[in-house]
């Protein structure tokens, strides 16, 4: 299951920030997962307590935004959504394109840390923007919050 190494470079990488930004710990953890990526939320979300066992980020949540594939089709002139068969034309008008433009994103969008110090004296810290630490909960989203 290559899900678990991709998740513990995620691990790592969210880990080594907290670190950097003194935070306690990591409350959540928050990815945006294309539908054409090669891992599917299902098995990430399968093997995250693996990714995350005897780690600093042991116990945090994993919020997957879903981000459906589009093509940029030049005669419609916008972005089209497509599954994932859809074979080098526009759905909608079927001229050829190729332009994928979302829909193989497999990236972290946040990472929500405990007693962010850093967000508190962000001149200590003034280069490190590898991962936005969020404030929550926002009263909009119940439970999850958007903002970066």
């Amino acid at each position: 299951m290559h899900e678990l190494s991709l998740l513990r470079a995620v691990v790592d990488s969210v880990a080594r920030v907290a670190a950097q930004r003194r935070a306690r710990g990591v409350e959540a953890v928050g990815l945006r997962v294309g539908t054409l990526a090669s891992a599917t939320p299902e098995a990430l979300r399968t093997a995250w307590p693996l990714a995350i066992s005897g780690t600093a980020v042991a116990g945090a949540r994993l919020d997957i935004d879903v981000v459906q594939a589009a093509v940029r089709c030049a005669e419609c002139a916008r972005d089209v959504p497509v599954d994932r068969f859809y074979a080098l034309v526009c759905p909608v008008c079927a001229t050829p394109t190729g332009e994928l433009v979302t829909g193989r994103e497999l990236a972290v969008a946040y990472a929500d840390l405990a007693d962010d110090a850093a967000a508190e004296n962000p001149a200590e810290n003034p280069g490190d923007a590898a991962l936005p630490a969020r404030d929550r909960p926002a009263a909009s989203c119940p439970g999850h919050d958007h903002r970066r």
